[in-house]
């Protein structure tokens, strides 16, 4: 009966443990071949193991049902599951109606994956804005102390040149604080505060142009393969800061490889015209796009959600100070 409907949401009717019917738009959203084939689907294959609050599909299904046939309708949310294996978030309506000397279930399934990113994507970006200022804020007054330190060692030093034996306590106080204050430039290109200086650059040539940095960061057991856009990509930022961005996911790459492999860089350039499941926040338009990728051992998916935040690292202790993809991310927004 639901064959003909041409809404966009999945509906279905459900009679005891078994569907009866549903309309053309389940059999897409579910990646079916035929509307017959998911009618003979038992409802419990449609679902993965286990939701994401930790119960059994099949226990909560009942429960939920249950409570549908007390009130006579339940809106919730569930992870569905596509017929080629895909998981994905739905918003779901039961309806309990009369159907004899009986009720049945009247199902309405609302694919909200692009919701759920969207949303994610707003907390990400909220998350990231208050966290930018803090550290924009503690680095500009961290940044003045440093000053002060790297100032009065480089006189210190000067003075202290017939003794070597201080001079070279002194120099380690100086480096020190270079380091320290290299990460504070790093904390102030997070919270999109730095000191930016933009102008037209051609994207392929700032890849073209780190060639030897990037193979003296990598050493010989890393290859790199570039493949550039067939034409110039013309991108307005500051060029010292696109080649920190690239230099540090090179620097990430590395330490995914210890053995060795391959880092690539590609460039292209995209237009974007209405709304995008992969990037819901981002404005129509023309768009640069650099993708790198390496053989290296990747990232946990349960780290995903955390890469871009601060002082987040899964090196050794001494071996990352956590802003690397931090930095990316303020430059990246920073540049528009």
């Amino acid at each position: 009966m639901y064959k003909r409907q041409r809404s966009a949401d999945a509906i279905l009717i459900i009679d005891g443990d078994r569907f009866i019917d549903c309309n053309d738009a389940t059999v897409a959203m579910l990646r079916y071949q035929t509307r017959e084939e998911l009618l003979q689907t038992h409802p419990s294959e449609l679902s993965p193991e286990f939701q994401p609050d930790g119960q059994r599909s099949y226990e909560k299904a009942n429960a939920m049902m249950r409570v549908a046939f007390e009130r006579g309708s339940h809106r919730f949310e569930w992870e569905h599951k596509r017929a080629d294996g895909e998981v994905f978030p739905v918003e779901v309506l039961l309806t309990a109606v009369p159907r004899g000397d009986r009720r049945i279930l009247h199902v309405v399934w609302r694919d909200i994956t692009q919701r759920q990113r969207l949303a994610e994507e707003l907390r990400q970006a909220q998350k990231m804005e208050a966290v930018g200022k803090l550290a924009g804020g503690i680095a500009h007054d961290f940044n003045n102390l440093l000053m002060a330190i790297g100032g009065n060692a480089e006189m210190l030093e000067a003075e202290l040149a017939g003794r070597p034996d201080l001079a070279e306590h002194v120099a380690e106080i100086r480096r020190a604080s270079e380091r320290a204050a290299a990460l504070v430039d790093q904390l102030l290109a997070f919270g999109r505060k730095s000191l930016r200086k933009p102008r037209v650059v051609d994207l392929n040539r700032i890849i073209t142009g780190l060639d030897r940095i990037l193979s003296r960061l990598l050493g010989e057991d890393i290859g790199i393969t570039t493949r550039l856009a067939a034409d110039p990509v013309p991108v307005l930022a500051d060029p010292g800061q696109l080649e920190q961005v690239v230099l540090n996911l090179a620097t990430n790459a590395r330490d995914a490889m210890p053995e060795g492999g391959r880092l690539s860089f590609e460039i292209s350039m995209i237009t974007k015209e209405g709304e995008d499941d992969a990037a819901p926040l981002l404005p129509a338009g023309r768009y640069a796009v650099l993708t790198v990728s390496d053989t290296g051992v990747g990232i946990a998916p349960t780290d995903m959600h955390r890469v871009f935040d601060p002082f987040f690292t899964t090196k050794e202790p001494g071996r990352g100070t956590g802003l690397g993809l931090s930095t990316v991310y303020g430059i990246v927004k920073q540049s528009g």
